[in-house]
């Protein structure tokens, strides 16, 4: 069996309080499907992409940095929704 263990923490000021968001995922190895925790937590979002790439919901051209699905609203939810749909849980931590 494997683990994917995954946490970011940002830092900064929000309206000029100190401000911290912390995204973290646990994910394992899914004996029902028999597919790595690997697998899934890379695969997944990269399919994700792909059919929005394909379906034209994503339609601006050349390579993007993850950070910049941010700029698209609506994107990172909908992300995120279809990961949970297939099991995988990202839990956001704001503090």
């Amino acid at each position: 069996a494997d683990l994917t263990l995954f946490r970011v923490t940002a830092q900064g000021r929000c309206d000029g309080s100190p401000a911290q968001v912390v995204w973290e995922l646990d994910d394992e190895y899914d004996p029902a499907s028999r597919t790595t925790s690997m697998a899934r937590t890379t695969a997944f979002p990269a399919a994700v992409v792909a059919r929005l790439l394909a379906s034209g919901e994503i339609s601006e051209a050349g390579v993007h940095p993850p950070e910049a699905l941010a700029n698209q609203p609506g994107l990172v939810e909908q992300l995120l929704q279809e990961q949970r749909d297939r099991g995988v849980e990202y839990v956001l931590r704001q503090g």
